[in-house]
């Protein structure tokens, strides 16, 4: 083995150590915990069904938020009436819009 490799080596088990010692499994230095606390720490507590506990209630609320923008959507296309004119321009009056 040359002294190149030897100090190569010595260099990739110095920066393993550091790695280990910061916490960090991967290159990054990141844990697991690191992505989403709240999770980890339910899954931890009650295994899967906390897990998919908290998935189910953040489904609820991203789904309950795209159900309230349709409805928004759906009740200001119904408060718009669109009328015409001559030469072909068109424009719309909407009521009940703001607040």
């Amino acid at each position: 083995m040359s002294v190149r490799e030897a100090l190569k080596a010595a260099q990739q088990r110095q920066q393993a150590a550091q790695r280990q010692q910061q916490g960090g499994s991967g290159p990054t230095g990141r844990s697991a915990d690191s992505t989403d606390w709240i999770s980890s720490q339910l899954t931890r507590r009650f295994g899967i069904a906390g897990g998919l506990a908290w998935l189910g209630f953040l489904t609820f609320g991203a789904v309950s938020e795209q159900i309230k923008t349709r409805l928004e959507v759906a009740s200001e296309e119904a408060n718009r009436k669109v009328w015409g004119v001559e030469g072909g321009v068109r424009g719309c009056v909407c009521f009940g819009v703001g607040g």
